[in-house]
């Protein structure tokens, strides 16, 4: 088990080791002019956010003043400016000094180009520390730093002179002439603090191909550089990866593309950088050809099911969506084709037309197929919990016979011995992350997975077996809204709040990959990168990026538990409300079965003359049928019932 403390540990290690070599420069000036420091004297340093910044690129960069400690007073650094560009002339006038507050150790100054139309080139500002008011303060090393103007474009950086660009987030992207592809220029993203972000965005015209070169410097598994195309997640990369080139093929319409640096909550590593370069679109042209063709698709009744194909081809393009071969539906007239809350009569074949006035094209057929999940025998559940887990009591309730493990290696072996088509796998471990090693194998076998965050948090491998990628964290517990395409929030309102239960994170904020679908989160709507509950693999894994324990009200934890339990063995959707055995009784009373879902309310009315209804009864359904014994005599001159849901 890697404790999530872990990583916190090899942090404050390091600190430690920076520290313990400042204790040395401690004892070393102890014997020099420095003895009267009472904490011992203490280094300045200078360092640059960037290593260049465009000229006419809207973007600035700092110059970061360090103290190696904290003082009671002001420190006053006097520093020196130099560089091919002129201050004050080719860039907002810095000052020949820079003052540390009292009782903090880091200083800024900003480095704001000013746009001219003379051709310049790339030209430098240096500055350095050259002496300190505060006799326990030295000039340490690095004590120069320098920033390059460069006299060019995003556009002219990624090499696309038709491409406009924005940029965004925390700091902007900026055009600089180091760290290229082509040897030439690149943009590179702005210099950003823990859990902030930096963004470069155009958009394009389909149907084309979009090609880039791409490279990041970070922390693995924590800080990404991820692409969206209207704002859904296609790519992220983490760690020193260095340049690597990709394509995408885009469908017909305006689509906005966009590169985002990302970092969690904590830690720098690397260049703590991200770098694009080589940007490029081409415009489709010729007779209609499918680029990219759909795929076969399986989900649960009710569930959202998205149809992807690219078409190419001399504009103006048109493409129709037909069901069943010959079928043609309504409105389905792009690229994608979604279709909200399935029925089992939507099952069958699809494919897309493409039409222009050189020729058609069409794509293969593809299978939507729903599914409803069988029963179980038997749960494997894994919990580290500290305090009583809502599963035990949701699987009490709905009759099943569960396993509790705490130890990872019997769980595994448990899981890896499982029947995938009759065990249910539950993962309730908010202490800690796991590799869990048996899951991956498991699930593309077929089996049933519910997992919650802690122990999706630093392994992409296990989060791509469940068909999401872990966008943010969140230290403070939040609300969980219903996104529908689910039953999951049935008998609970929504949202269903959060309390802090002294966790070192309490959500995990997911992108939903593939088919998977993301049915609730963290945001009142539907929003990219604030989805809180994902099914995927078909309606057969859900993840939870909280912790059901956390929910302000006990009984909420257990319902929603119990849900998404019932969901995956087999309770996909209600079941239709149905009357059976139906009798009449020895003591002239009327009886039948009622039946439907695990958990379903029912309401029963009654009626002499089909116009004026009356409640007779009220009931929520459970494993077997209800019987319903009319009150009333069954001499009465007419009698007629009806069932409807309950909320």
């Amino acid at each position: 088990m890697k404790e999530l403390k872990n990583k916190s540990l090899i942090r404050l290690i390091r600190k430690a080791l920076t520290f313990g070599f400042g204790m040395g420069l401690f004892l070393t000036f102890n014997f020099t002019s420095y003895a009267l420091c009472s904490d011992g004297p203490v280094p300045s340093t200078v360092v640059a956010t960037t290593s260049a910044i465009s000229e006419s690129g809207m973007a600035t960069a700092q110059f970061i003043f360090r103290l190696g400690g904290t003082f009671g007073r002001d420190t006053h650094l006097t520093i020196e400016v130099s560089g091919t560009a002129q201050n004050g002339v080719d860039f907002q006038a810095l000052a020949n000094a820079v003052t540390i507050p009292a009782g903090q150790t880091t200083a800024t100054l900003t480095l704001t180009p000013i746009a001219d139309a003379i051709t310049e080139g790339t030209e430098t500002v240096t500055v350095r520390i050259t002496g300190s008011d505060n006799t326990c303060v030295y000039v340490g090393f690095p004590d120069t730093a320098t920033i390059s103007i460069v006299e060019e474009s995003l556009a002219t950086a990624l090499d696309d002179s038709n491409l406009v660009w924005i940029s965004g987030g925390s700091a902007p992207w900026s055009a600089l002439s180091s760290a290229t592809h082509d040897g030439v220029d690149a943009a590179q993203s702005g210099f950003i603090s823990d859990s902030q972000e930096s963004w470069l965005q155009t958009t394009v015209n389909g149907p084309g191909t979009l090609t880039f070169w791409w490279k990041v410097s970070s922390e693995t598994d924590f800080d990404w550089l991820r692409f969206h195309v209207d704002g859904i997640l296609q790519l992220q990369i983490s760690g020193e990866i260095n340049w690597q080139q990709r394509s995408f093929q885009l469908p017909p319409g305006s689509h906005t593309l966009r590169w985002r640096y990302v970092k969690d909550s904590s830690s720098p590593f690397g260049q703590d950088r991200a770098w694009l370069d080589q940007v490029s679109f081409t415009a489709a042209s010729g007779a209609p050809a499918i680029v990219v063709q759909p795929v076969n698709q399986t989900a649960w009744e009710g569930a959202n099911v998205t149809l992807k194909a690219v078409a190419f081809g001399a504009l103006p393009l048109t493409q129709q969506w037909f069901f069943n071969e010959t079928n043609l539906i309504a409105d389905a007239t792009n690229a994608t084709l979604v279709l909200n809350n399935i029925l089992s009569a939507q099952a069958g074949q699809y494919r897309l037309l493409a039409t222009n006035a050189l020729g058609s094209a069409t794509s293969s057929s593809v299978t939507v197929t729903l599914t409803n999940n069988g029963p179980v025998s038997r749960v494997l559940l894994f919990s580290d919990s500290l305090i009583a887990s809502p599963f035990e009591p949701a699987l009490t309730n709905l009759g099943l016979t569960f396993q509790r493990f705490s130890d990872e290696a019997s769980f595994n072996s448990a899981v890896n011995a499982a029947n995938r088509l009759s065990i249910l796998v539950v993962l309730d471990a908010p202490q800690g992350t796991y590799a869990l090693s048996s899951l991956a194998g498991f699930v593309s076998g077929g089996g049933r997975v519910l997992i919650q965050a802690y122990s999706l948090a630093g392994s992409p491998t296990l989060a791509g077996t469940f068909q999401v990628i872990l966008e943010s964290r969140s230290t403070s517990p939040l609300p969980l809204y219903d996104w529908g395409g689910s039953l999951l929030f049935a008998g609970l309102s929504s949202p269903v709040n959060f309390i802090e239960i002294n966790l070192n994170e309490d959500a995990q904020k997911l992108h939903p990959l593939a088919e998977a679908r993301a049915v609730a989160g963290f945001a009142s709507g539907l929003t990219s990168g604030e989805a809180a509950v994902v099914i995927g693999n078909g309606g057969r894994t859900i993840v939870n990026g909280f912790y059901v324990e956390g929910a302000s009200d006990n009984s909420s934890a257990v319902k929603l538990a119990q849900n998404e339990i019932s969901f995956l063995i087999g309770a996909l959707a209600p079941r239709p409300l149905a009357i059976s055995n139906a009798l009449y009784s020895a003591n002239s009373q009327f009886a039948f079965n009622v039946g439907g879902s695990v958990g379903q309310v029912v309401i029963i009315d009654g009626s002499p003359d089909l116009q004026s209804w009356t409640p007779l009864q009220t009931n929520t359904l459970g494993n077997g049928p209800l019987r319903f014994t009319d009150p009333q005599p069954a001499r009465l001159p007419s009698r007629f019932y009806r069932l409807r849901s309950g909320p």
